[in-house]
Parts: structure tokens; sequence; C-alpha cells
């Protein structure tokens, strides 16, 4: 699961027989001091669906993919109850 990390981090790589596709996520989950921003990709998500502290999970465009956790939060907050 890929929770922190760098930009570069989060760009699908090339290879010879094309773009590698990843379907990347936004996730707020519910942390020891509140909600806490993640970024996952579609094959982390696969094995935590029935987590019981995500509170949302946002699909990313291609254009987000890159931004950064803060930038993520402004654009996508957690919900307010």
């Amino acid at each position: 699961m890929f929770l922190n990390g760098a930009a570069s981090d989060l760009v699908p790589t090339r290879s010879q027989k094309g773009p590698v596709m990843t379907e990347w996520y936004f996730v707020w989950v519910d942390g020891l001091r509140g909600p806490a921003p993640q970024k996952w990709s579609a094959d982390a998500l696969w094995g935590q669906v029935s987590r019981q502290d995500i509170i949302v999970r946002f699909p990313l465009p291609d254009r987000e993919v890159e931004l950064s956790l803060d930038q993520l939060a402004k654009l996508h907050p957690v919900p307010v109850e």
C-alpha cells in the first residue's frame, strides 16, 4: 500500500509496450489524530475495501495523480458529518 512519498513515485512508468495505467484514489481514513489523507493505487485498494476506518475515497483523474496530499486535501476535503 502506498501512503506517502514523492510525486514521482505516483507517475505511471512507460515500458516498451506503452504506458502502465494505474488507477489512483485519494482516501480519507480515520487516524489517531483525526482524518488523515492518503493516496492509494487500485491494487492497494483491493485489499483495503473492508477496512472500517475509511471515511471516503475519491477516484483521481489523470490531472490530479501527481498532486501532493495537501493539494488533494484542498480539492477533496473530508466530508462534514
